[in-house]
Order: C-alpha cells, then structure tokens, then sequence
C-alpha cells in the first residue's frame, strides 16, 4: 500500500498529533496556534477516546515513543526540590 497524497491541518507538530490521535480538528481543542511543551496541561481531554485506547480496547498494545508535545504536566525541576535548595546547586 502506497500513499501519494497526505494532508495536515497545521503545519506544526502538537495539532497535528492531536488530530491523529484523536480524529478531531485541533481547533476543536483550546490550542489555537502554537506547541505545547512537556509542563503544559494535558490538550487531549480526560475521557475523550483516542486510536491507542481505541486499539488497547481490541487487544493492541500501545506506547508512547519520541516526541510528544501535548502536554503531559510534568513538574519542572525546581518544584521537585526541597524548600531551601537553590536551582543548580546538586
């Protein structure tokens, strides 16, 4: 199987990949231009069924490999260190 003729509806990454993982035009989500980074909130919605859950739900098993750029709510380095520790002192 060949395919000759794609089309996205961004041209960068992070409304691209919701739109593949979720069959929905990211302008449906609250991104409305740009990426997203490892400590933004969460674009895909709790609940909101996606292809992986999908194909897990029909035996598959699924992973998350590269980049992501969804959102994933990461805390930064300096609010996993204790009070008191300065930033870059290890």
């Amino acid at each position: 199987m060949a395919f000759n003729d794609a089309h996205s509806s961004s041209s960068v990454c992070t409304p691209t990949r919701y739109g593949i993982l979720t069959g929905r035009y990211y302008w449906r989500s609250r991104l409305k231009s740009g990426v997203l980074g490892g400590v933004s909130p969460t674009l895909i919605e709790p609940g909101h069924l996606t292809v992986p859950a999908f194909l897990r739900q029909h035996g598959y098993r699924t992973a998350c490999i590269g980049k992501w750029h969804l959102g994933l709510k990461w805390a930064l380095q300096s609010e996993l260190q204790p009070s008191g520790h300065q930033r870059g002192h290890f």
